[in-house]
């Protein structure tokens, strides 16, 4: 009787609303400390889970008709935990993938609502508002950071002290206030980048639903722009870079006026290329790496320690093809530095940097066709009137971020993933937009 009283005071609630309200928490709270975007999700999930008890006659058929389009997804978690109950590694080495499961299940009945298709331009509304307060705040943390006060006069100084910013693991990174690290405090400068990027583009793409004067779009333009330009993330210049560049195609393409883009395509390629190079940190660091690769008797690996990363990957998927090492591959791979002499890469933890190579060689074939599956899916099979070309850029964004880093086995990129995945994906559907009608 107890049980049941409790069924029935689910099934009175409208969750929607406050599924979607969660949602937008989470992302709103997606580049702060990564602690707080759980809160968030966990009330998320939980709310999903009342939505399913109250609906769940709707909601089965419906999820058997998607289950298609959240297929990678939860073949990926799948797959690490195969792994998982194979090895028996310690949770936090696959801890990450339960929101490939969670997210998608527990929040579909708000990713496939109504609430959701009218709420769209609000849930990226509260992301923007997100990055914009932490772009905000790290400007300011810099500038009074950089004051001081010395014989009664005011100086400006954003250098950081010389043996402290040689202490770090990236000296160029950290020797200025407003440089990359000095610029982040909360997240990773090269996750947090794309995170700004993709902000950037929501902001553009949706600049008249979103409803900001001119004024206010474009100070907001500004400030991001100057943020992530200030990062100085190489990877995420290359990404605006294509993305810019595909922009200009459909617009060409769309008025029939390919010309435009043939003309005009070389031109930003070398002024991004340009601006990129103007930038100290990039500057500094291409010129490092051509220093090193210029130096008598150098070795490829020792130039850049992505590039000792990949090529040692590679030697240990050379090794093991087919079934990859499980959660144990970084463990693995730390030993093969210190075999093969490098033991400064075991020291610092330097993991493959590179989510097609680090899936291969934590689950082998299988790994890398799941990953291949979840990202193309969507343009293979396109869910009926997703918003055009919004898919396009999310992957051109993850794709690049993997090409460089292990995007999908940290919190900040598998949480930024899965939850845009699932966004972009079912809620620009008109396959279930009234499943949860209002009530």
């Amino acid at each position: 009787m107890v049980t049941a009283r409790y069924f029935d005071k689910i099934k009175s609630l409208n969750l929607a609303i406050p599924g979607i309200w969660f949602l937008c928490g989470t992302l709103f709270l997606l580049p702060f400390p990564r602690f707080l975007p759980y809160w968030t999700l966990i009330l998320f999930l939980l709310t999903g889970l009342a939505e399913w008890i109250k609906n769940h006659n709707l909601l089965f058929p419906a999820l058997k008709k998607d289950l298609i389009y959240l297929a990678g997804p939860l073949l990926y978690f799948a797959i690490n935990l195969i792994w998982a109950l194979i090895r028996n590694p310690p949770l936090k080495n696959y801890s990450n993938s339960f929101v490939f499961l969670l997210v998608p299940i527990l929040g579909y009945p708000f990713f496939t609502s109504s609430e959701m298709a009218r709420k769209l331009t609000q849930v990226f509304k509260f992301f923007i508002a997100g990055i914009l307060f932490i772009c905000l705040y790290e400007f300011s943390r810099a500038l009074v950071n950089s004051i001081s006060i010395s014989g009664g006069h005011l100086i400006f100084n954003p250098e950081i002290d010389y043996n402290t910013a040689a202490s770090s693991v990236d000296y160029l990174s950290t020797k200025s206030r407003f440089r990359s690290f000095g610029l982040v405090t909360f997240s990773h400068p090269y996750y947090l980048a794309f995170e700004v990027l993709f902000a950037l583009f929501l902001l553009l793409r949706f600049r008249e639903s979103l409803r900001l004067n001119t004024s206010v779009l474009l100070i907001i333009t500004g400030i991001l722009l100057f943020y992530l330009y200030s990062i100085s993330s190489r990877s995420s210049f290359i990404a605006a870079a294509v993305i810019l560049i595909y922009s200009l195609y459909r617009y060409s393409a769309g008025r029939k006026m390919k010309w435009l883009f043939y003309a005009s395509a070389p031109a930003v390629l070398a002024g991004l290329i340009f601006i990129s190079l103007s930038n100290q940190r990039i500057k500094d660091k291409t010129d490092f790496f051509i220093s090193q690769l210029n130096r008598e008797q150098s070795n490829i690996r020792e130039s850049d320690p992505r590039l000792l990363a990949w090529i040692t990957s590679v030697e240990l998927i050379k090794d093991y093809p087919l079934a990859g090492l499980g959660h144990s591959a970084r463990d693995s791979l730390y030993s093969r530095y210190v075999r093969n002499g490098y033991a400064y890469g075991a020291k610092l933890n330097i993991n493959p940097h590179h989510q097609f190579l680090e899936c291969h060689l934590s689950f082998g074939l299988p790994g890398t066709l799941i990953l291949l599956f979840m990202l193309f899916l969507p343009l293979i099979r396109k869910p009926k009137e997703m918003i055009p070309g919004l898919y396009h850029v999310f992957l051109i964004v993850i794709l690049t971020g993997s090409l460089f880093a292990s995007f999908l086995f940290n919190s900040w990129g598998s949480l930024f993933f899965i939850f845009f995945y699932c966004i972009i994906v079912c809620s620009s559907s008109d396959r279930n937009t009234a499943l949860l009608p209002d009530r």
